[in-house]
């Protein structure tokens, strides 16, 4: 009894971790999309790009640090506007880094310099400022327009209403569950979690909506998960929480429990603020290249196709092949089974019309390829084209006779007779070629009509055996007849 309760206990074991435990996803893939900025104070120029932040609309607000301006580019990355200039009057900025901007389109600068933070409307126009920070990095707005400022000097988290009222503040200085070695950057999801990079003590620590301590990940290194003073943190739509890794050169990427999913990082130099938009683009100010670089996660292409007609029975047979292929692959390459393919990089060309010229059954093949990988799609006997079979079938004579067809004249009596050759004329009907229809396939027998129905019944006999006429007893009596003979062992 106890081995049967230690396999029962072994067996509910088994199906638990089944169930609980989650099988993993293959690891996205982020592509680069676009680029601009270069070093200098011209419209669209940078002097060292701190911040990053993204309104409703999708366009995109960069603190311009060392130029003392917030530069605002559309979604493409053309130039738009600006403001701000050096100074610690109204609108003016001694070195801007922080950013963030409310659903109502009003924008939150953190003024490093000036220890303060600056509120502008839409237009860039001047509303409202409020202080009494330290060395002010990082600022965030929740859903309810409440604004997280990272008073970094001060190693606090501080929260304001929209009008710049106090609300609440947590953390100290220290590596202990909720202390701070310069906070830096702070993100807000939509669930009213805060993410804050605690910058010296190369982490990443998790708030819940009071300001509670949740959780935390992250060390000092270049490892996976590891960090060399990270910076900027965004979340996006889907759960992914995004980091730049300043000094590794790196964005790395996990999951809002802190797991460690993947990683991108060439062409970096010193990456410092980073945001996502609502469809998935990510911005980064890669602050030593002076320039706002953008990238975007894609998903391998699936492969799929249908075809219109899928069997035939003549040729030449005409099929259109159309692609249905998921995640927006760039080439495609057609293989239709008889020899003969192709291939385009022409989205208006990827449907294609094919001939069939022969009979078979035809296996179809379309692989797709992207940026993020390539798949195939093969369909065995996809297209099958097969002509009527031909009646009556003929075959040679024993003894070397020429080929010849036994038939049955059904006369309903019981002096039916055999015979070898063409098929009888019925009583009545003049005799005539039979009907036949092209196939249009050179070699093939075309099919021939079948004779009026009850009248000419062809039955193929042995080879060289005298025919026999049918029994005329009825299915009943022959059932009588055998099930008799089963018996008695007599007809």
């Amino acid at each position: 009894m106890k081995s049967y309760r230690l396999v029962l206990a072994g067996f509910l074991l088994i199906v638990l971790l089944i169930i609980i435990v989650p099988v993993s996803a293959a690891s996205p893939i982020f592509t680069h999309v676009t680029q601009w900025g270069s070093s200098g104070s011209g419209n669209g120029q940078f002097s060292q790009p701190e911040e990053v932040a993204i309104n409703t609309t999708g366009y995109i607000y960069v603190t311009d640090n060392q130029n003392n301006r917030i530069q605002v580019f559309d979604p493409s990355g053309n130039y738009v506007s600006q403001w701000g200039s050096a100074g610690s009057g109204n609108g003016k900025f001694e070195g801007p880094s922080g950013i963030a901007v409310n659903t109502t389109g009003y924008v939150y600068v953190t003024d490093y310099g000036n220890g303060r933070i600056q509120a502008f409307d839409p237009s860039g126009a001047y509303v409202t400022q409020w202080g009494g920070f330290y060395h002010l990095i990082g600022v965030a707005v929740n859903t309810t327009g409440y604004v997280y400022v990272a008073d970094s000097g001060n190693n606090q988290i501080k929260v304001f209403d929209p009008s710049g009222t106090s609300v609440t503040l947590w953390g100290s200085a220290g590596s202990g569950n909720g202390q701070f070695n310069l906070p830096w950057v702070i993100t807000v999801n939509t669930t009213g979690y805060a993410y804050v990079s605690d910058w010296n003590n190369n982490r990443i620590q998790v708030f819940g909506p009071s300001g509670n301590y949740v959780s935390q990940w992250g060390s000092a290194g270049s490892g996976n998960g590891q960090f060399d003073h990270p910076y900027g943190v965004a979340i996006d739509s889907t759960g992914y929480v995004y980091v730049a890794d300043s000094v590794n050169n790196r964005i790395q990427v996990f999951d809002l429990s802190g797991n460690y999913v993947t990683q991108w990082g060439s062409g970096f130099n010193d990456p410092s603020g980073i945001a996502v938009n609502s469809t998935g683009y990510i911005y980064v100010a890669d602050a030593g290249n002076n320039r706002i670089q953008e990238f975007l996660q894609i998903t391998p292409p699936v492969a799929s196709f249908t075809a219109t007609p899928r069997t035939g029975t003549t040729t030449p047979l005409t099929v259109q092949f159309n692609d249905t292929s998921a995640y927006s692959p760039d080439q495609w390459n057609w293989s239709f089974g008889d020899g003969q393919w192709y291939n385009t990089t022409d989205d208006s060309l990827r449907n294609i019309t094919h001939e069939y010229t022969q009979t078979g059954s035809y296996t179809v093949s379309l692989s797709v390829q992207y940026a993020a990988g390539s798949d195939t799609s093969s369909q065995a006997g996809y297209i099958t084209i097969t002509l009527p079979t031909t009646a009556p079938t003929t075959a040679p004579n024993s003894g070397g006779h020429a080929a010849r067809t036994d038939y049955w004249v059904n006369s309903g009596s019981a002096n039916d007779q055999g015979y070898t050759g063409p098929a009888p004329t019925p009583m009545g009907v003049s005799p005539a070629a039979p009907s036949v229809t092209n196939s249009g396939s050179p070699g093939v027998p075309a099919p021939v009509q079948p004779l009026a129905a009850s009248t000419v019944v062809p039955e193929p006999l042995p080879t060289n055996t005298p025919a026999t006429p049918p029994s005329p007893l009825s299915p009943i009596t022959t059932f009588i007849s055998e099930l008799l003979q089963d018996i008695f062992g007599t007809k």
